[in-house]
């Protein structure tokens, strides 16, 4: 309860510091970058968010698994588990690489119209660098899902919370030397990439993170990607909703008109990060109820008091944002 409870606490303080800094980062680096960089750059974010649904839900099925087979108290097993999902996590991430390679070509196919040669080089490169990116995340899901398994989220919540305040600060400094959007998208994926490696050595010490890849019964996998399925489905729909405009807009208006878009869809992913903070610490518990087979009533008592907290903050969000 106490990592739930750290955890909803600096999840609050991650998204409220980060939304403190991106309302006085956005507008001086927009100044500092001009509106068509930063266009560009919101562009090849919409392209390759279209990439993550290529985990076909398997991350979120990842913790009910493990529920499971952790209330079996077999420790070969978890280890076994950990080792199919890292070797199927590689494979999509894989596909993530083919897939983001076709994307550079459509990307340009697209916009070639409303952007000139250099922002085509530009958007290209950004787009390879985030198709990396997410490649690397997805194999890093392997660890990260084990940690929200576990529910270490005092670590998880700590260091992202870290990476809020480090990327904007090296942002800046990067652009101040002269960089532009496509080295702040390095320096972010740099970041990352040191905050995934904190992950993985703090596992293996925490947790005790092992991986076994001797007798894997791939048969196992089957009523993984039943469930995951249903989350495939959702992760499709939020991408066509969410993602599709600032696409639309680069085609038809150029970089520019898409920069002012991407700046008005932050206020929506803040007040998303604000509802799901609650829902992600709880996920884990929700999963072992289910896997031990609790009384139906604790379940329903549980997500009518999930619900109830979402919808004050929701509530009071919304009424906030009307009375400004």
């Amino acid at each position: 309860m106490n990592q739930r409870k750290a955890g909803v606490v600096l999840s609050y303080l991650q998204i409220i510091l980060t939304n403190l800094i991106s309302l006085l980062y956005t507008p001086y680096m927009l100044r500092i970058m001009g509106q068509s960089e930063y266009g560009i750059y919101g562009t090849a974010v919409s392209f390759t968010s279209y990439l993550v649904v290529l985990n076909f839900g398997v991350a979120g099925a990842y913790i009910r698994f493990h529920a499971k087979t952790r209330a079996t108290g077999d420790a070969q097993a978890e280890k076994q588990l950990n080792g199919m999902f890292l070797l199927l996590f590689g494979i999509l991430a894989g596909l993530v690489l083919l897939a983001g390679t076709g994307l550079l070509f459509f990307a340009e196919a697209l916009v070639k119209s409303t952007y000139t040669p250099q922002q085509l080089w530009k958007l290209r490169v950004i787009t390879a660098i985030l198709t990396v990116s997410t490649a690397t995340s997805f194999v890093c899901n392997a660890v990260m899902m084990a940690l929200q398994a576990y529910e270490k989220y005092i670590a998880i919540r700590a260091v992202l919370l870290l990476c809020s305040v480090v990327t904007p600060v090296a942002n800046l400094i990067v652009l101040h030397l002269g960089g532009r959007a496509v080295s702040i998208t390095l320096i972010t994926y740099l970041i990352n990439v040191a905050a995934y490696l904190f992950f993985w050595l703090y596992a293996r010490r925490a947790i005790g993170l092992r991986f076994s890849f001797r007798g894997l019964q791939w048969g196992k996998m089957k009523p993984v990607f039943a469930f995951s399925g249903f989350l495939f489905l959702n992760a499709v729909t939020e991408q066509i909703t969410f993602s599709t405009d600032n696409v639309i807009l680069s085609a038809v208006s150029g970089p520019a008109v898409a920069a002012v878009y991407t700046v008005g869809a932050h206020f929506m992913g803040y007040f998303q990060n604000f509802v799901s903070a609650i829902s992600f610490v709880f996920t884990p518990e929700i999963n072992r109820m289910a896997a031990e087979q609790s009384d139906r009533n604790q379940m329903n008592a549980l997500f009518i008091r999930v619900g109830r907290l979402q919808f004050y903050v929701a509530a009071l969000l919304l009424i906030g944002y009307a009375s400004v």
